[in-house]
């Protein structure tokens, strides 16, 4: 048996799609006319991951029908069928011997444009035994939330649903990477159905397990309600799964925080004086339905105030993020800067009253960005409140929206912006107007 680079799970009853694709395992519903399954085998031989074991079990004659060998798609496709349901990790436990030493998941629900490769190299130069995709996303009180460290550890696993907002919309897309032998540590007690996210893999981590996070802007999405699949087609005929790929120049929409997403609420140093503006989640929405990344820069001097903690703005910005996943929003990364050169106030850290590039309105933010996100800044705007947000796009090289509002209240402003709106929504609507 030639053992397996790559295990698609395959094996569920397509329940919430049943009313609109009857009689149609959840694999071969179609993804604009193409079933998804053959997406996933058609983006694994186009990384030359050519070996793929696919777990099957409701109306398994069906997929084999359609997929054979795999000889026609220019892959090998070997199949397990669950004579009863396993759950994810009881199946990858039934296959584990099929398997290469180290291999990929995929899931049968989710549509994807990921560079496989940089996931294999993030796999190899963080010498992780588990690998884990992660990524905002607009649904975050229903989905298994993970909590890293700096080094893109993960420490924690939250579980769906979830009761509050102190966890960081940071969210397991269901891709993996996992090297074999972390199958042959996991020990059960007792057979019954086993789930990869919510079983097996905060039982590794108990252990020991190194598990890394691979947060990716690259479109991946559940398509397994028929609102997602439309959502999912919607994205790929407008070229909006294609503009997050990696090799691509990506275009961003910078906002500022406070003033812009929320009131402004003097120095906000507590999560309970944070308060979204009615109209910021579906304003972000719209750049989450666009071409554009949404991610937010804001300068943040209480902390060098000392009147708030990097623990305090973590929950402030937690908040920020649950709530606009209530209103089906996210953002795709948050910037802060953390220095103020003002001295005299009393707790100041000291060690962050100093001249920065990253303190608005330096461009240090929006450069920090463009590096990691691999931005066209001239492509790019910034929709902010201050004087220093449109002075920080003039310095980075793209286009602004100053609030008009702000016009009022804060006088003249050194740099004219390249237009004016009243609040959020309508810069977005401007800006999405002229794409």
């Amino acid at each position: 048996m030639i053992k397996s680079q790559v295990v698609i799970l395959a094996g569920g009853f397509g329940t919430r799609m049943s009313a609109d694709f009857p009689n149609i395992p959840k694999p071969l519903i179609p993804v604009n006319k193409i079933p998804i399954l053959e997406h996933l085998i058609k983006e694994c031989k186009k990384y030359n991951k050519l070996d793929i074991l696919i777990v099957l079990h409701f109306m398994p004659e069906s997929i084999k029908h359609y997929f054979g060998d795999g000889s026609s798609f220019g892959v090998r496709i070997q199949y397990f069928i669950e004579e009863t349901p396993l759950g994810t990790a009881g199946a990858l436990l039934a296959v584990k011997h099929a398997l290469q030493d180290t291999f990929l998941v995929l899931y049968a629900d989710v549509f994807s444009d990921l560079d496989l490769n940089e996931f294999f190299k993030f796999h190899r130069n963080n010498d992780a035994e588990i690998s884990i995709v992660v990524h905002p996303n607009d649904h975050p009180y229903d989905s298994d939330l993970v909590i890293c460290d700096s080094n893109k550890r993960v420490i924690k696993f939250s579980s769906h649903p979830h009761q509050n907002n102190n966890v960081k919309n940071l969210v397991n897309a269901a891709m993996y990477l996992m090297n074999q032998s972390m199958l042959q540590k996991y020990i059960i007690s007792h057979e019954t159905k086993l789930d990869i996210a919510q079983d097996m893999f905060p039982s590794l981590l108990q252990i020991g397990c190194h598990i890394a996070a691979y947060k990716t802007c690259e479109y991946i999405k559940d398509m397994g309600t028929p609102k997602r699949l439309r959502r999912v087609e919607n994205d790929i005929n407008n070229g909006v799964s294609c503009s997050r790929r990696i090799s691509k120049k990506r275009k961003a929409i910078f906002l500022d925080r406070d003033g812009t997403i929320n009131y402004e609420n003097g120095h906000i140093s507590n999560k309970n004086n944070f308060k979204l503006f009615e109209n910021a989640g579906d304003a972000i929405k719209l750049i989450n339905q666009s071409e554009f990344l949404a991610i937010c820069v804001t300068n943040q001097p209480v902390l060098a105030r000392g009147e708030c903690t990097f623990q305090d703005l973590e929950q402030i910005h937690n908040k920020m993020e649950f709530e606009l996943g209530l209103k089906g929003a996210y953002l795709d990364e948050i910037y802060f800067c953390p220095h103020h050169t003002d001295k005299g106030f009393q707790g100041e850290i000291l060690d962050l009253k100093i001249n920065c590039n990253c303190r608005k309105p330096n461009p240090g933010m929006l450069i920090n960005a463009i590096e990691d996100f691999n931005i066209d800044i001239k492509k790019c705007w910034l929709i902010g409140d201050s004087e220093a947000d449109i002075s920080a796009a003039h310095n980075a090289g793209c286009n602004s929206i100053l609030l008009k509002s702000s016009i009022e209240e804060k006088g003249s402003i050194r740099y004219e912006p390249t237009h004016a709106k009243s609040n959020i929504f309508e810069a977005v609507e401007y800006i999405l107007s002229l794409d």
